[in-house]
């Protein structure tokens, strides 16, 4: 093992990476990421200097139907309980959700790669998931403005299912009103279980891809 493979390693562990998540951030083999170890190419160091910190989350569900948000952050080597308002012991689903997504919009704000973990949910990519922030963390001051924004939070999102092909599933969840259709929210799209969707494209891309 020569001293380069001593040194990328550490490099990328810092951040809070591996190179199993790394080749498929990059697209490569594991067998292929173990060969970049012995590199000395600068396309590669530069990529690498300029990764972003990564975090792990997990959902935990105890036997009580209790849920909590596992967190791993780069400089641990293991996950621990999230101690933020309505991700640690939390038995309403809906609000534990709501939460989340709030959690997972504003680290991946700060410049961090999230890996959440365990999750069957299909991705939608958004131009635009600002009015879903604010309907989220109820921005409105009165009950017709946040009705207004959860309209128009609601209409984009349905026009970012129908662009990417995905058919919602409205004979058993009506239309689609933010009253029953759970997600997590990103900067660049949302997470949504396959679920509320009667048709779902080979093409479309799943949360952990």
């Amino acid at each position: 093992m020569n001293q380069n493979h001593l040194n990328f390693l550490p490099q990328i562990q810092e951040k809070g990476w591996t190179l199993k998540s790394l080749g498929i951030r990059w697209s490569l083999s594991e067998r292929q990421m173990s060969r970049l170890t012995e590199t000395k190419e600068k396309r590669y160091m530069d990529a690498i200097h300029g990764l972003p910190s990564r975090v792990e989350l997990k959902v935990n569900k105890h036997p009580s139907g209790r849920l909590t948000l596992m967190i791993k952050e780069p400089e641990s080597k293991i996950f621990s309980d999230c101690k933020e308002p309505g991700l640690f012991a939390n038995l309403d689903e809906t609000e534990f959700n709501r939460c989340l997504s709030i959690f997972h919009y504003e680290l991946e704000n700060k410049g961090l790669e999230i890996d959440l973990k365990k999750c069957d949910r299909l991705f939608i990519p958004m131009n635009d998931t600002s009015s879903l922030y604010m309907w989220i963390k109820r921005w409105a001051k009165n009950k017709e403005d946040d009705s207004e924004i959860q309209e128009q939070a609601e209409l984009l999102t349905t026009n970012a299912i129908n662009a990417i092909g995905l058919v919602y599933d409205t004979e058993q969840f009506g239309p689609l009103s933010f009253e029953n259709f759970q997600f997590i929210l990103g900067s660049d799209g949302i997470g949504v279980s396959k679920d509320y969707f009667t048709q779902i494209p080979e093409k479309t891309k799943r949360i952990n891809d």
